[in-house]
């Protein structure tokens, strides 16, 4: 969940819609398990997408990052390595500077999730350019209806410069750097794709799936995603639901990713309770927003006590550790000490867990 801003949702399959624009070719998905339910994968345009995003956003001290905090500097020391500079590198000042004074352009962090691939991706933001955010220029009613939703995220003509000039510094990104770098993570990371994969069909996907499923949650995809860490993303997508998690570098990590996507899985849950449980003056100061980090931590380890209790400890473990640990919290157990990093009023964590017994009311 991204805390405090809106999700972004297309409703339109745009494939049908868009010219042929160029753009660099992608390398073959890796791995897409035939299963049904909740399906482990991969993206690389998600990835890509996301990169732009994390190596563009300023230091963040939140409770849990918006992305993995040791991610930007792991790839200026690889690219530096690899004596690579690109268009994004070039263009990060300019692009900074603008998506740090527009809040708003980070919901464009969704829209990966809503196209099959980049070439669908681009081709949107392309018409949607080519158009200057008019959807009266459209060549049809659904090219305007996709132009009226991109306008709604890039709202003006400088918002639109941005988009253009992030996805032609991306194009260069990739040609020199992301695609070979992200086959090579794809390789060095299947084992641990493969182990997620199987602790989450054998073990936690029929833990959870009464839950999932009377949270409108019954199936989507899982992705195991490079840039990430605690912070997890979870959006609707063309082919329904979509959860971005952190993509574990060994085996022994792996149920780091299923951590984050239980964490992203209480997220209309913590809304609720948290809107019915603040006053309009909380919510119009912002102090209803602040909660939303605590309470979704603190949720996804409720939600782990009643359905998959022995992972409910290492789930604690993983969210001090994003954190940064648990000063005071000394010789207490992992979910106390979980309590106290993450506190909340008590009005709302009984909400919460008020919430989640109807929710598994009959399990």
């Amino acid at each position: 969940m991204l805390r405090t801003f809106a999700r972004f949702s297309l409703t339109l399959a745009v494939a049908p819609l868009l010219s042929a624009v160029a753009a660099p070719a992608l390398a073959q998905e890796p791995y897409a398990p035939p299963a049904r339910g909740w399906l482990v994968k991969s993206r690389e345009h998600v990835d890509l997408w996301l990169h732009g995003f994390a190596l563009l956003s300023p230091p963040d001290s939140a409770l849990v990052p918006l992305f993995a905090p040791d991610y930007r500097d792991a790839i200026v020391v690889t690219k530096n390595g690899r004596n690579i500079l690109t268009a994004l590198d070039a263009n990060a000042d300019s692009l900074r500077a603008r998506y740090a004074r527009s809040p708003q352009l980070l919901q464009a962090q969704f829209l990966a999730f809503r196209f099959a691939d980049w070439k669908e991706l681009t081709q949107a933001i392309d018409l949607f350019v080519r158009a200057e955010g008019e959807p009266r220029r459209a060549p049809s009613r659904e090219a305007a209806a996709l132009i009226a939703e991109l306008g709604s995220v890039f709202t003006s003509a400088r918002d639109r410069d941005w988009v253009r000039l992030f996805v032609e510094s991306l194009r260069d990104e990739d040609t020199r750097f992301h695609a070979a770098w992200w086959r090579e993570q794809q390789a060095s990371r299947r084992l641990a794709l493969l182990r997620a994969d199987s602790l989450w069909t054998t073990t936690w996907q029929p833990a959870l799936a009464r839950y999932l499923s009377r949270t409108q949650q019954r199936s989507g995809d899982l992705l195991l995603t490079l840039s990430l860490a605690g912070e997890g993303r979870a959006a609707q997508g063309r082919g329904g639901a979509v959860i971005a998690v952190p993509f574990p570098e060994t085996p022994d990590d792996a149920a780091v990713a299923l951590y984050v996507a239980a964490h992203e899985a209480v997220g209309s849950l913590v809304g609720g309770a948290i809107a019915d449980n603040t006053t309009p003056a909380e919510q119009r100061s912002g102090t209803a927003a602040r909660y939303v980090a605590a309470a979704q931590v603190i949720a996804g380890y409720e939600l782990l006590t009643r359905l998959l209790p022995g992972t409910a400890d290492g789930y604690a473990r993983y969210y001090l550790g994003v954190r940064g640990g648990a000063a005071g919290t000394a010789g207490a157990s992992p979910g106390a000490a979980l309590a106290q990093a993450f506190a909340l009023p008590p009005v709302i964590l009984e909400a919460i867990r008020r919430q989640l017994d109807i929710t598994l009311g009959g399990i």
